[in-house]
């Protein structure tokens, strides 16, 4: 209720891949991207947010994230 969103809609903002539209070389990765205030804590959203533009960032620089991570967490 008091946690500032929804201000960098993805879509109006934001392409999905958390780009700013018409800015080179800049991303947004916080609550300001969500389309929509959820219904509850925003903090498991905002993490969520973090792991996609962790992966976006990695894929657009050609890094296999499990260089970062590891085999052994996929195997559990």
């Amino acid at each position: 209720m008091y946690h500032l969103t929804c201000t960098c809609r993805t879509g109006n903002v934001v392409d999905p891949r958390l780009r700013v539209l018409g800015v080179e070389k800049l991303r947004v990765a916080d609550a300001s991207i969500m389309p929509n205030i959820v219904n509850s804590t925003t903090n498991a959203a905002v993490m969520m947010i973090g792991e996609k533009a962790a992966e976006t960032i990695a894929a657009d620089q050609g890094v296999k994230l499990t260089e970062f991570v590891g085999e052994r967490s996929a195997s559990r």
